[in-house]
């Protein structure tokens, strides 16, 4: 029997710290797998020669000192989590090592095998683990690290079930003492109440976000339109006066024509179609909106002395929202140019075409410094700033597309696939 809850002990301690390791933000590579178990180790060999000495009952009243407070320690100095995140963390996390025991406890209901009551809680915990830290480690970091304010609503619910169980059933017996099925009631009760605070804070995000992401696409697409508007404004204004001018030109030339002078009439010529070319937009491809994106950055790339080699073979209709088009084009050039201007290359490589009855948009440019990532989304600190290709791809994911942000040798490459069937 003492082997078992030994075996039961080890199984609860790794479970309830890995969970919160999750929940805390901790990545799962080697050196923080390898300080887990090291935390482990020690701390099981500190309830070991605790519960040798002295009775079961109080190790279980020792238990937040030697093991919840020394946790949330731990994650604060060792792994540089926030004191409340820790804390929030260390409570969730004590809240899921009831799963396993409830799921043993169905079982024992059936079965006094204690085989197959060990058996049956380790791949319930198991599979626990994977659940959390599959899908829903991730949002509770979210959560917490959003606001305070939701940090403290993540910590509530937590906060009681911890009060509830060593105030009701360690320290006193007031919860046990008369209905264990009335004490097991209110706990189960507290944490489905705290599951649903989960999805209701899950959807109220989720509709943050949406909103957030609706009003930065609609801000790419009033910059797009005001830029568009300028310039044909101005091109409208050039045309305007040449047309104008014309005849002012055409006399000249009979007044050059008269004296003989070629040379004068090659130079003025030559002056005039420079003009023209100058306000004429430039031709890339045969779709209108492309051409008319990719001329505008060309025209702002050349006054910044930034080359664009583009390569754009591609229909004059696409099956794809304009404003979408025109919002993953001008994201990814305007970041194009900005990034090229702090550096000594000036090339940017623009590459569009059909691949697979897929519209392939490749755009590389150099780069200086290095590419911070945010679940594969490049990130930065610095604030109004990192919202374009989190519009990307949210648009890309909106056509069930593909897309990569490879930061490679100084290169900075962005490559979308979008399917041309999924027309939304």
């Amino acid at each position: 029997m003492f082997l078992y809850k030994l075996i039961f002990s080890v199984i609860i301690l790794i479970f309830g710290v890995a969970v919160s390791a999750c929940f805390a933000g901790i990545s799962m590579n080697r050196r923080s797998i390898l300080s887990i178990v090291t935390f482990c180790v020690l701390d099981g060999l500190l309830q070991l020669t605790i519960s040798t000495a002295f009775s079961d009952i109080f190790m279980k009243q020792l238990y937040p000192l030697i093991t919840h407070l020394p946790l949330i320690l731990f994650f604060v100095l060792v792994h540089k989590c926030s004191i409340m995140n820790s804390i929030v963390s260390v409570l969730i996390g004590f809240i899921c090592c009831q799963f396993p025991r409830w799921c043993s406890n169905f079982i024992q209901a059936f079965s006094d095998n204690i085989i197959i009551y060990a058996v049956i809680y380790v791949l319930s915990a198991a599979l626990i683990f994977y659940i959390i830290y599959r899908h829903v480690a991730e949002l509770v970091q979210i959560f917490m690290t959003h606001t305070t304010k939701n940090a403290l609503l993540l910590a509530s619910v937590p906060f009681i079930y911890y009060i509830l169980h060593y105030g009701g059933t360690i320290y006193t017996n007031w919860l046990s003492s008369n209905n264990k099925i009335a004490v097991h009631f209110i706990l189960t009760v507290s944490c489905l109440f705290y599951v649903v605070s989960i999805i209701y804070c899950y959807h109220e995000l989720a509709s943050q976000q949406e909103t957030k992401h609706l009003a930065e696409s609609l801000n790419q697409q009033l910059e797009y339109a005001a830029i568009t508007l300028d310039n044909m404004r101005t091109l409208q204004t050039q045309t305007i006066t040449y047309r104008h001018d014309m005849r002012h030109h055409f006399a000249y030339l009979q007044a050059l024509a008269a004296t003989g002078d070629l040379e004068k009439i090659q130079n003025y010529i030559h002056t005039i179609q420079s003009d023209i070319d100058a306000i004429t937009p430039k031709r890339f491809c045969q779709n209108e909106l492309v051409n008319l994106i990719l001329s505008t950055y060309d025209t702002k790339a050349a006054k910044k002395q930034i080359t664009l080699n583009i390569q754009a073979l591609i229909p004059k209709d696409l099956p794809i929202s304009d404003t979408k088009l025109c919002a993953i084009l001008s994201n990814a050039l305007e970041n194009a140019l900005q990034a090229t201007e702090n550096s000594t290359n000036k090339t940017i490589e623009i590459r569009l075409a059909i691949r697979n009855s897929a519209l392939l948009i490749q755009i590389s440019n150099p780069f200086v410094g290095t590419v911070a990532y945010n679940n594969q989304i490049p990130s930065t600190s610095q604030s109004n700033h990192g919202f374009g290709t989190k519009s990307i791809a949210a648009i890309v994911d909106s056509y069930h597309g593909q897309y990569e942000f490879i930061a490679e040798n100084q290169v900075f490459t962005v490559r979308v696939l979008l399917p041309l069937n999924n027309s939304l």
